[in-house]
């Protein structure tokens, strides 16, 4: 459903942010899209016209409803005057998000379909063919190979031990995440042993940054900006994060210690330097574009790693197939053509 309101909000910024950058006026704009918008989106870009003539902020009008970042950003063009840049700007960064998820759903969708398909297989062969394999012995009145009952075992507990151990995998994680603040050492652990977990927390100081930074060159106050972005997303980690921000830099403590978290290191050498040269909004944008070229060759790498593993899978699962059915017919037609009635 997100994805949908996305979409729907995308294609009116696009269009909006067209109208105003050909010189047409805020109000006049807004009628017009709301002509050419979808249907969900046509009361809420009434309600910004009404706003705007009665002279109210449009990011007021749309808080209910507006995507985080567009928000924001809308809260930034009240400083700067340019809605049209913060338009084009969400649109640009909504689209690169799509582009990289795109990127990585097709790394990922093939070999994980093939998975998918040779799962099913694999329950055929334990579901049906084996059993036709172990009527057909007992027709010809020999004895059942010993093989088979092994085999047709192996097929189930051997895809119910790796789920165990996965799932045993990540009890330990959650209960090393969850005790981190009680036992020395337990963060640490927790973070070693998480897949992705240097990407995940540079995803998470990518989307700080790319938040703070429009804010913050629009020359709003980092106490305000960062009140607004906990406005944008409460009860959200950005929320509570942006929060203890500001309380700390209300409190009086340094830049690196006011923006203690749990960040890529590169964000707090460049704090560092803040602390010095006072260009809090030139660090945070600096970290933004650091944090968004290395998750973008993060992610490239995560995807060029993810599809010869989900090959290497598949062509094992193809194997056992291959194995539980044509061994079992092999000894079928051998036992037949000899005329034997035991193993």
């Amino acid at each position: 459903m997100n994805n949908v309101r996305n979409a729907w909000w995308l294609d009116a910024m696009d269009h909006l942010g067209a109208l105003l950058a050909a010189g047409i006026p805020l109000s006049d704009a807004l009628h017009h899209a709301a002509r050419m918008a979808p249907k969900p989106l046509v009361r809420w870009l009434q309600e910004g016209e009404a706003a705007v003539t009665a002279g109210q902020p449009l990011s007021q009008a749309w808080q209910p409803v507006c995507p985080q970042m567009l928000w924001l950003l809308l809260r930034a063009s009240e400083h700067t005057g340019d809605v049209a840049g913060a338009c084009a700007r969400w649109c640009e960064d909504v689209r690169a998000r799509q582009d990289w998820q795109r990127q990585v759903w097709q790394s990922a969708s093939y070999p994980s379909a093939l998975i998918l398909l040779a799962f099913g297989l694999l329950a055929f062969v334990r579901g049906a063919v084996l059993p036709a394999f172990m009527a057909l012995y007992a027709q010809m009145g020999g004895i059942e190979p010993r093989f088979l009952a092994m085999l047709a075992q192996a097929m189930v507990i051997i895809p119910a031990a790796l789920g165990l151990a996965v799932a045993g995998y990540a009890l330990c994680l959650a209960a090393l995440w969850r005790a981190r603040d009680r036992i020395p050492g337990a963060a640490r652990w927790a973070k070693r042993l998480t897949p992705g977990f240097r990407l995940w927390r540079l995803a998470r100081t990518h989307r700080f940054c790319l938040l703070l930074s429009r804010l913050l060159m629009a020359g709003i106050p980092a106490v305000e900006a960062l009140a607004a972005m906990a406005e944008a997303a409460p009860r959200t980690w950005l929320a509570a994060v942006a929060n203890a921000i500001r309380l700390r830099i209300l409190a009086g403590q340094s830049l690196p210690q006011a923006f203690a978290a749990d960040w890529d290191p590169v964000f707090g050498l460049l704090l560092q330097q803040a602390e010095h040269t006072g260009e809090l909004a030139e660090a945070v944008r600096r970290m933004e574009w650091y944090s968004r070229d290395r998750l973008r060759t993060g992610l490239d790498r995560a995807a060029r790693t993810a599809e010869p593993v989900l090959l290497v899978l598949l062509g094992a699962m193809i194997g056992i197939i291959m194995f539980a059915v044509f061994v079992p017919t092999y000894h079928l037609i051998s036992t037949v053509s000899t005329g034997a009635r035991t193993w």
